[in-house]
């Protein structure tokens, strides 16, 4: 019924008190802590537990200022003595996350400019020193190697002549602008085969082809591995002949001629070729006009009836007969 028959306050034994929430818990059977308010409006923790077989319940008050006053000490206490180590491994989280994520950044970094030659070198050397990491590494140098390889295998087929597998024009072009860069003497042959038309019409296109091929690879096997021979349609061919005089240019021609010449086409007919020369610095000091003025003494060894040889602005060197 709420009668207390232990109280701190002796005062307070033999009274009743039942408007408490955790006595009228403990009195209906009921265990458990709850905040309450006593008589005096003061807040305490309560704690309370029935004893059935007495018909008791004992309740355990405490103001919940002084019980809280001990929690927020301990709180502080174990705060202070726990910071340093809390901002120690703060400190080394970041310091791995940094070293994690650095190569990863390097990858990144390096990835976004992948066209860039140096990239490729810069991926070698930079440290996957996890499995991940150096997984990523691998896989871009791979991928950078096989994007390399189709770019220079596109760059070539884009400056070869697939029938002579010569360069082509822009090859012709590119090489030019290298060689301007390096303004070293140079000397063009141009040449054209005679009459090739009646070639194609009288054994048909298939052994023209052949007559093209084969004039090309007895141009690669007389020229030197610096020199460089191109075939700029048709049967029209050109040999840049990088830091040659021109008595070696026009050596170099007579030669040409002669193996050519030799060439039997369908096991009976023979082909030759006209040629014309022009030599930087020594018929123009700009290299672009070299091609031209090759190219007008390519006409003039035509015009002085084929099979022979022209030098740009001078008189025929070598003229034979068809």
């Amino acid at each position: 019924h709420g009668l207390i028959i232990y109280h701190p306050d002796k005062s307070r034994v033999g009274t009743t008190y039942q408007n408490n929430p955790a006595v009228r818990a403990a009195l209906h059977g009921e265990h458990g802590s709850m905040l309450v308010t006593n008589s005096r409006g003061v807040e305490m923790l309560a704690g309370y537990a029935p004893i059935m077989a007495a018909g008791w319940a004992v309740i355990v008050q405490r103001p919940a200022k002084v019980a809280i006053a001990g929690l927020r000490s301990l709180l502080w206490r174990t705060l202070y003595y726990s910071l340093p180590v809390i901002l120690l491994s703060l400190l080394g989280i970041w310091w791995l996350a940094k070293l994690i994520a650095r190569p990863l950044r390097e990858l990144a970094e390096v990835a976004s400019h992948i066209d860039n030659r140096a990239s490729f070198n810069r991926i070698r050397y930079i440290k996957g020193w996890y499995f991940e990491a150096a997984l990523i590494r691998k896989a871009l140098l791979t991928g950078f190697s096989a994007v390399t390889t189709r770019i220079r295998r596109l760059h070539r087929e884009t400056e070869t002549d697939p029938l002579t597998n010569l360069v082509n024009r822009r090859g012709l072009e590119s090489a030019l602008a290298d060689l301007k860069q390096d303004d070293g003497p140079l000397a063009v042959v141009m040449f054209d085969i005679d009459h090739f038309k009646n070639v194609n019409d009288t054994h048909g296109h298939a052994k023209g082809d052949d007559a093209l091929k084969a004039v090309a690879s007895i141009t690669r096997e007389t020229a030197r591995e610096t020199d460089l021979a191109a075939r700029l349609g048709g049967e029209e061919f050109v040999v840049l002949l990088p830091d040659t005089t021109l008595d070696a240019a026009i050596t170099f021609a007579e030669r040409l001629r002669q193996n050519i010449e030799r060439m039997i086409i369908a096991e009976t007919d023979r082909i030759t070729i006209s040629l014309g020369i022009a030599h930087y610095p020594l018929h123009t000091d700009d290299m672009d006009a070299v091609l031209h003025l090759a190219d007008m003494a390519l006409y003039a060894a035509k015009k002085a009836g084929r099979d022979c040889i022209r030098v740009a602005g001078s008189n025929p060197v070598t003229a034979v007969a068809n």
